[in-house]
This record gives C-alpha cells, sequence and structure tokens, in this order.
C-alpha cells in the first residue's frame, strides 16, 4: 500500500536535485545533439513538431537508475515501464491532460533550458492549479493518471525534459511493466 503521507492527500512532489546538475546537462547536451544529427522523431499527438523520443536506452537506464528514489518517494514498489524525452521550443506547449495507465506514477525531470530560466509544469490539485517551477537536475513526481498537468506557452529557444514512468508492482497497472515490452531499451509495438 503506498504511504498515506506523502501521495494519497497531495498527489504530487517535488524531488529536488532528483539527479545532479551535471548529469542533467550532459543528457540535455545528449538529446541536442541527437535533435542536430536528425536522430529523433518530430513531434506527437500532445506537442506537434517538437523532437521527442520514446524508449530511448539511455533514458530507459535513468528509468531503472532511479527506481529506488520513486520506491522511496511513493512508499511501494514499482515497475519502470517506459522514459520518454522531448525538446520543447518557442511556442510550443502542452495541453492540459492526464496520463496513460503506464503511467501510475510520473517524474518529469529538468534537463535545462535556453535561456537557463524554470518554466512552469501546471497540476491540478484539489481543483485549484499550482504552478511548479523546476531547477536543473529537479523533478516533479505525480499521479499521472489522476493529475491533470500541462504547460503554457513556452517563450525561450529550448527546454529539455524527461518523462520517466512507473507503476505499482501491486496495484491495477502493474501489467505495464515494461510498457509490455519483454525489457526496457527496445521498441514497443504498441505505442
Amino acid at each position: 500500500m503506498i504511504r498515506e503521507d506523502l501521495f494519497v492527500l497531495s498527489k504530487y512532489r517535488v524531488l529536488t536535485s532528483a539527479i545532479a546538475r551535471e548529469e542533467a546537462e550532459f543528457l540535455r547536451d545528449y538529446i541536442l545533439s541527437k535533435v542536430q544529427r536528425g536522430k529523433v522523431h518530430r513531434g506527437d499527438a500532445l506537442v506537434p513538431g517538437a523532437p521527442a523520443a520514446y524508449g530511448d536506452v539511455v533514458f530507459d537506464g535513468l528509468l531503472e537508475k532511479i527506481v529506488p528514489l520513486v520506491e522511496d518517494s511513493v512508499g511501494c514498489s514499482v515497475f519502470p515501464t517506459y522514459s520518454y524525452f522531448r525538446l520543447y521550443r518557442r511556442g510550443d506547449y502542452l495541453p492540459c491532460h492526464r496520463d496513460r495507465p503506464a503511467c501510475e506514477f510520473s517524474l518529469s525531470v529538468s534537463l535545462g533550458s535556453d535561456p537557463d530560466q524554470p518554466w512552469p509544469l501546471w497540476i491540478e490539485v484539489e481543483s485549484k492549479p499550482v504552478a511548479v517551477s523546476l531547477e536543473v537536475g529537479s523533478a516533479l513526481l505525480y499521479r499521472g493518471t489522476e493529475v491533470s498537468h500541462w504547460r503554457e506557452e513556452f517563450k525561450g529557444n529550448y527546454a529539455a525534459q524527461v518523462f520517466l514512468h512507473y507503476v505499482d508492482q501491486k496495484g491495477p497497472h502493474a501489467e505495464w511493466k515494461f510498457d509490455k515490452r519483454t525489457t526496457l531499451g527496445v521498441p514497443a509495438t504498441h505505442v
């Protein structure tokens, strides 16, 4: 059972320094390099045109690496499901939505932006909007299937984010372990 003190009431938690700033900057540069070399798809249904990638082997490695941090934060054992990164650009925004079942626990990690200033992620808590600004390497952990979230129009040059998703090993979404892939780091057939 998930600890009452952390998630049942608030449904979110900010994790300062979820990853080291140096690691976040390395991952940001990795994304920028992939985009520059044309190794990333352009857009998805939520943010058309924004470079994004599902299940990148580097980010699936991060997904697995921080399982202990997520478990400590939510108070239960979790299965990693998938990673997804996106490079937002000027004019991009994220429409208000909730995540699919593989995203019972979602972690949005700031990898950096140009200019270097936080770009708020909005969540709805008790029918009220809450703006959460994250420093590089910090993350917002929230119940992706329960908490509506969005971003307003981005005014900078770029913002790199990675989204890491998990499910409770004994919960109703446990079947989504590895997002129904055989292992992490391989393409999904159902996305």
